[in-house]
């Protein structure tokens, strides 16, 4: 399979305009890309399966607004590559690198004013990280293992003190809480 890396500018109202780098995989069967919109009609997401079925390259999804929610790199239906997210105004949330579904490097991670935010010392699927809300609190902390969540993870409320804590095992959630977190 042989692949080319090409810069792509994605403006669809973003301010200012947001450039990322995707890798185009050429298959020997076609890939199947779709459009989804809103129940208004604007844009909701875009897609690329192959026959099978599976997700292949970005997965691009939009506000109501048209603004660039996030971009997601996926490769026979599992996250492989970088995932960035942006808030509504279409400010930078967060940046991050994965590998087989597997979280890899949590680049970098902004608040909605665009300061740039600590997100622990993991590298290489190994370490802390940290995960913020918009306003730049903390939302969630724990470990990251092999690329998944391992052990507790402390969930932040809005004065910033511990609200909850769940239990990972190989990033599965082995608490009795039953909310999901979602980042």
């Amino acid at each position: 399979m042989a692949s080319s890396t090409m810069n792509l500018r994605i403006d669809r109202g973003l301010r200012p305009p947001i450039f990322f780098t995707a890798t185009l995989h050429l298959y020997r069967t076609p890939l199947i890309c779709k459009q989804e919109h809103f129940p208004e009609g604007t844009l909701s997401h875009i897609v690329c399966v192959d026959e099978k079925g599976r997700k292949q390259g970005s997965y691009v999804g939009f506000y109501t607004t048209g603004d660039t929610a996030f971009v997601i790199d996926y490769t026979n239906d599992s996250i492989d590559g970088y995932v960035w997210s942006c808030y509504k105004n279409g400010s930078k949330r967060y940046l991050a690198r994965y590998s087989m579904n597997r979280i890899m490097e949590m680049i970098e991670f902004y608040d909605l004013n665009g300061n740039r935010l600590e997100t622990g010392n993991m590298y290489n699927g190994n370490g802390t990280l940290r995960v913020y809300d918009q306003k730049g609190s903390i939302a969630l902390e724990g470990m990251i293992v092999n690329g998944f969540m391992e052990g507790p993870w402390k969930v932040y409320g809005r004065t910033e003190e511990i609200f909850y804590v769940k239990e990972f095992v190989s990033g599965v959630d082995r608490s009795t809480n039953r909310r999901r977190l979602i980042f």
